[in-house]
């Protein structure tokens, strides 16, 4: 049940989140995106991404699907 809690815990939370603070969560994404890959260190890979923004993974899915139907973000296989 431990391992759940980074999905689920957020549900709650989801329904009270307006759209301004949606879209600079998805900001900080873009920009830890960038900025690991411009440091040289090649994609940052969706584990870490969550792991440093220390956020629910299925929060963070739905922030980078949303960046990647923008084509703000490219999927690279293995990352």
């Amino acid at each position: 049940a431990i391992q759940n809690i980074d999905n689920w815990a957020y549900d709650s939370q989801r329904l009270k989140m307006n759209v301004k603070t949606r879209k600079k969560l998805q900001m900080v994404v873009l920009r830890k995106s960038v900025t690991h890959f411009a440091a040289k260190d090649g994609p940052i890979s969706f584990s870490q991404l969550c792991h440093e923004l220390t956020l629910p993974r299925r929060f963070v899915r739905e922030l980078v699907t949303d960046l990647l139907a923008a084509g703000l973000l490219v999927h690279v296989k293995g990352t």
